[in-house]
């Protein structure tokens, strides 16, 4: 089979792959709603230039990833699929480049197996079918990576051509999720420049032509801002990316430092299993492939390091990691394969182990209604007893995932002969697993962790209201309940007659919520108002008489307030 038939395959996989299933389940609060909510804005209001949510201005993000959710919801509409769908198409484009460049350094072989390792480990092909930035970041930053890599070849005839490309991936990323791509990538470089103890790897001309294509890219779209907003808007920029690295802030995500080596262990398995296995291995290979190990090892390293050190952490800032981690779980099998590394039969043990606590879950899942009496007493929280109460119905065919799952575990772990039939086992094993997740599981979980208030919010998508939540943080009233520019409009009149032009952009977030609410709990509101809440809140909504509770149902508390005739 020729390579472009592979390509062209493997994109049509990644199409099966990825995109079928896109809208089985609502998005997810906060940052799947966050970015559709961006995106929809983009489309009502068509302003491309701006990042807003409410029609305000968010600082957080640059607009690539926006103009790419907004692109598929004019072609498919505002809905689940089209928020989901660019992430799906950069894993379709994902797999025939993993297989080009196994192919390229080492052979089809280790192409291939970098593929099944990459869309047969959990987390790593579960977020092409999100809608999220991180995929598509993470995509140009790895690509940036390997024309580096290709740039620090010994005897490269070619290293302008790879410093230009590797800018133009810089730019990108650059545009999808701001400077920290410049910040991980600029670290992978100095301690390269460092390890490999040749202080002429990068050359001054060549360093300008990677930072001035990359400049050029990022200005595609910064520029135009700093010339019509001026540099505060770029202080507002970076100050917010540096408070995540120095407090959790209003995202609440302040974890240890473990945080992060735990949830790739969990999340990437079984590629992570393999990839334990790979840790401290000096294996052969030609020059080419001694480099580019060492900048996937770089990679990894240094994208663990700097996100396990930031105050806020979310399971995707360590996404970076997927791609470095596959390739060296590949490695440690291609090796094994090639009879120049043997098995650690000790890594059975973190197979079984981590295997296990899945196929656990996965069993015990679909019996959560029985097991309902034994599991609330052991739950502090009162808002998750009351998500537990969501009517889902499960068949109990369900644990047929689980068994199915387990049986490929016990396969590979008896099988200790054939490593090529070891991984491949758990890998489609894990492969057809996530699928069934994804089409079966993940819709009846979001029943119960969010599934009543999007069913208020849509029930609601067409009055002229005001919504917002109290006592907790979402986005879901703003995309599930769009938001108008009219609504917004009043409450941006509101905050600059309470706090002033000039000051409102020095309070919080919060200090505006709770102004916000404080009127449309007390003030003389022009529509009808709908507070949301949920149960354990201990604000008091029993001192406001205008108040009238329109649902409580599975954690979720509305109140409406009706306008005085």
């Amino acid at each position: 089979m020729t390579n472009r038939n592979i390509y062209i395959g493997l994109i049509l996989l990644g199409a099966v792959l990825f995109v079928p299933g896109l809208g089985l389940a609502h998005l997810f609060d906060w940052d799947e709603i966050n970015f559709a909510e961006i995106s929809r804005e983009m489309l009502v209001s068509g302003n491309y230039s701006k990042v807003q949510v409410e029609f305000l201005p968010f600082w957080e993000k640059p607009p690539l990833f926006f103009w790419l959710q907004a692109g598929a919801m004019y072609l498919f509409g505002v809905n689940e699929l089209a928020a989901r769908l660019p992430n799906a198409l950069a894993g379709m484009a994902t797999l025939p480049i993993l297989f080009y460049l196994g192919s390229r350094f080492y052979d089809r072989r280790f192409g291939w197996l970098w593929v099944l390792a990459y869309m047969g480990s959990f987390t790593p092909a579960v977020y092409f079918k999100s809608g999220i930035i991180d995929p598509i970041f993470n995509l140009f930053i790895f690509l940036s990576v390997f024309q580096l890599a290709l740039w620090t070849e010994a005897n490269q005839p070619n290293r302008f051509w790879h410093a230009g490309w590797g800018g133009l991936f810089m730019g990108l990323a650059i545009l999808a999720k701001g400077p920290v791509a410049l910040l991980l990538v600029g670290l992978c470089g100095l301690i390269y420049w460092v390890w490999s103890r040749q202080w002429q790897t990068f050359k001054v001309l060549e360093l300008l032509v990677y930072g001035t294509t990359a400049l050029a890219v990022a200005s595609f779209w910064f520029l135009p801002e700093i010339l019509q907003n001026g540099f505060w808007f770029l202080n507002e920029f970076i100050e917010y990316q540096i408070g995540l690295a120095t407090k959790s802030g209003d995202t609440g995500h302040e974890q240890p430092f473990w945080y992060h080596p735990v949830v790739l262990l969990v999340g990437c398995f079984p590629a992570s299993i393999f990839f334990l296995g790979a840790l401290g291995k000096h294996t052969r290979g030609n020059a080419a492939q001694h480099n580019f190990k060492r900048w996937m090892q770089l990679q990894f390293w240094v994208t663990l390091v700097v996100f396990s050190i930031v105050k806020a952490k979310i399971i995707h800032y360590s996404s970076l990691c997927y791609f470095p981690l596959t390739f060296l779980a590949t490695e440690y099998v291609y090796r094994i394969a090639q009879n120049e590394l043997k098995w650690n039969r000790w890594l059975n043990g973190a197979l079984g182990l981590v295997g296990g606590l899945w196929a656990v879950v996965l069993l015990v899942l679909p019996m959560v209604n029985q097991l309902k009496p034994h599991i609330i007493p052991l739950i502090a929280d009162p808002f998750a007893v009351a998500n537990l109460q969501a009517e889902v119905v499960w068949q109990g065919w369900e644990v047929l995932i689980g068994l199915g799952f387990g049986a490929s575990l016990i396969y590979s772990l008896w099988n200790n002969q054939d490593i090529l039939t070891k991984a491949g086992v758990l890998y489609v094993g894990s492969l057809i697993t996530l699928q069934l997740i994804l089409y079966i599981l993940i819709p009846k979980v979001e029943r119960y962790s969010q599934g009543a208030m999007i069913d208020f919010l849509k029930s609601v998508q067409a009055e002229d209201c005001y919504i917002s939540p109290v006592g907790y943080h979402s986005y879901a009233h703003h995309f599930y309940g769009t938001v108008t520019p009219a609504q917004a409009k009043r409450k941006l009149e509101y905050l600059t007659a309470h706090f002033g032009k000039n000051s409102l952009g020095k309070q919080s977030y919060s200090q505006q919520k709770d102004q916000w609410n404080e009127w449309l709990l007390r003030g003389e509101i022009d529509r009808p108002a709908y507070l949301l809440t949920k149960v354990g809140n201990d604000f008091d909504f029993g001192k406001y008489p205008d108040l009238k509770k329109v649902l409580d149902k599975n954690g979720f508390v509305v109140y409406k307030r009706a306008v005085k005739k």
